[in-house]
């Protein structure tokens, strides 16, 4: 499935990320601008990368000072973005807000002298704290790897920088997109190279843990995957298979209530066909049985 390279939208993203990027918002099921806004708006994961608004005696913002820092931090790539309120956004009284996946910093109109410095620090702590590939073209080099048929060297890949992106500076964030991607790959290789299926669930485990918002598009997609492994598990028995399907069966159907209420349509698609083809090899198994008896 690609998308509509003439379609008003598509261009539009074309033109604004490129097309590596606008490809990238596309497959995660932000197919026009007004998605990608919302989608990229700070995913901030705690308090302590905001300066909350508590209403003690602070000086007004120092505007050249400000002004030097958000210069500085756009030779890294990093995005800022004034407001007049933050609550509205983030739910919280907050004067600024650093977002340390997507590179970006929001602040208020009427902040204090502290507000940009103290966000600036939060970015180049992470970006500078360790040394580290960007994890998005990470995660495009490993999906290249694997769509070109080299299984093992994407694993490797992973596998070679999943310490990395362990560490606590990065954001939760960016580690869930990292081992949603992981995962959807290692699934693979329980049919591909025999892998054990243990080991892959303790990470679908691990990966659901770190997703707080169990009705989001990340939690969907990991219990998708997780219904495909359960599909691609060794059996010793027909009825090992049935069980096996039915808990499957029992997962894509909890991804397609949350994919429903989302409204996302690529991976509504894709569930409902892996839906139908584990009905279909229920009903074969099924037969199978009766035949023999």
């Amino acid at each position: 499935m690609c998308p509509n390279k003439n379609h008003p939208d598509w261009k539009a993203l074309e033109a604004t990320y490129g097309t590596t990027q606008a490809f990238r918002y596309w497959m995660a099921g932000l197919d026009s601008q007004s998605k990608v806004d919302d989608y990229i708006q700070p995913k901030v994961a705690d308090e302590s990368f905001m300066q909350l608004d508590i209403q003690k005696e602070i000086n007004p913002a120092i505007e050249a000072l400000d002004n030097y820092l958000l210069d500085f931090l756009k030779a890294f790539n990093v995005k800022t973005k004034q407001f007049d309120e933050l609550k509205s956004r983030l739910g919280v009284n907050a004067l600024g807000a650093t977002d340390v996946l997507n590179k970006l910093i929001w602040y208020v109109k009427n902040r204090n002298e502290e507000t940009i410095p103290e966000e600036a620090a939060h970015m180049l702590v992470a970006l500078m704290g360790i040394n580290h590939p960007d994890i998005e073209e990470l995660i495009e080099k490993c999906q290249e790897l694997y769509f070109e048929g080299n299984l093992q060297k994407s694993i490797e890949l992973f596998e070679e920088n999943e310490s990395t992106v362990q560490t606590e500076i990065l954001d939760k964030n960016l580690k869930i997109q990292f081992y949603v991607s992981y995962i959807a790959t290692l699934v693979v290789t329980i049919l591909m190279e025999n892998r054990s299926f243990d080991e892959i669930e303790r990470r679908i485990f691990d990966c659901k843990e770190l997703i707080k918002d169990k009705k989001s598009l990340e939690f969907a997609r990991v219990t998708l995957q997780h219904a495909i492994a359960w599909d691609y598990k060794p059996i010793s028995s027909s009825e090992e298979k049935e069980e096996n399907l039915d808990k499957a069966i029992k997962l894509i159907d909890e991804v397609i209530v949350i994919l429903e209420k989302l409204e996302n349509t690529k991976y509504l698609s894709q569930a409902y066909f892996y839906r139908g083809l584990f009905f279909e090899r229920r009903r074969q198994f099924y037969i199978e049985s009766l035949l023999r008896k």
